[in-house]
């Protein structure tokens, strides 16, 4: 015989179905049954810490992000401003000089 049917006669052997003991019902039910160890309550206080935190930086950079915007269109306001006072300027020079 050769190692490779020693081997797989071996596992058959091993792997052969076998009935289960008598007794094994009421053990299995009795396992399942079982109430599973309670969560502890530093796991529930770490979740609410993580969840506040995760809504205090969100609230941190929505903050920032809204002074940006408004710090943009402050900059957008005063260029439509200088840009309004040059034409405005410019028009006044020209009526000047068609009323002298």
């Amino acid at each position: 015989m050769t190692i490779d049917r020693e081997l797989e006669n071996e596992l058959r052997a091993a792997l052969r179905r076998q009935p289960p003991p008598r007794d094994l019902t009421p053990g299995v039910l009795a396992a399942v049954c079982r109430p599973g160890p309670r969560p502890r309550r530093w796991v529930a206080v770490l979740a609410a810490a993580c969840v506040l935190l995760a809504v205090v930086a969100g609230m941190a950079q929505w903050r920032e992000q809204a002074a940006r915007r408004q710090e943009a269109a402050a900059r957008a306001d005063a260029r439509q401003l200088v840009f309004a006072l040059r034409l405005t300027a410019a028009d006044l020079g020209r009526v000047q000089r068609h009323l002298h």
